[in-house]
């Protein structure tokens, strides 16, 4: 089995591992709202949501998109989408930063894997390192702002989502420029052989 086949298989594992242990990991095992007076769910409610909703992202993509994805787009797809979520759970319950910094995920991700031509070929590889850049900018930012001690478990919980985001990106990057792709771009475009 050559490398990224291994690698494939190793990502979609640790999805599996993520989805059944970090909705727990997040509220500590307890089913109470995170903030009862801004949030009517709690942090276990919002991790299934994303993960439900990335997977739902990343499959519908799958099947309306022009050309198939690869398990690293997806995981990327998937994993953005779940970042972003828990990003504008955060920034709703009054954090403005967050909120932001879930639209910026959104808008990203949008710009990489909609399936219309908003971006030229020859920008998408800048694009893949831009987001790289700006998911190890959003986890060292977290390390940043909270000083040592007062990590909460939802916090690191939406960072172990990021490293993996970050794994992933970097899966496709190589995927690229290892020669294994003959276009960089994730659609397929009129010009393409």
């Amino acid at each position: 089995m050559n490398y990224l086949k291994k690698s494939g298989i190793t990502l979609s594992l640790v999805l599996l591992i993520l989805m059944s242990v970090l909705p727990l990991a997040a509220d500590g095992g307890h089913s109470e709202p995170a903030n009862v007076e801004t949030s009517p769910f709690s942090n276990t409610t919002l991790f299934l949501l994303s993960i439900g909703l990335g997977i739902v992202v990343a499959g519908g993509r799958q099947m309306i998109g022009g050309a198939k994805l690869k398990v690293a787009q997806l995981a990327i797809l998937a994993l953005g989408v779940m970042t972003a979520i828990l990003h504008l759970a955060v920034g709703m319950r009054g954090e403005v930063l967050m909120l932001l910094n879930g639209l910026g995920y959104l808008g990203l991700l949008g710009l990489l894997y909609l399936p219309i031509n908003i971006v030229p070929s020859n920008w998408l590889q800048p694009l893949h390192w831009l987001v790289l850049g700006y998911t190890i900018v959003t986890l060292a930012g977290y390390f940043v702002l909270h000083p040592l001690g007062e990590y909460s478990r939802f916090g690191l919980a939406t960072k172990a989502i990021e490293l993996l985001l970050i794994v992933a990106i970097g899966m496709r990057i190589k995927q690229v420029s290892g020669g294994k792709a003959v276009q960089y771009s994730t659609r397929q475009r009129a010009t393409s052989k």
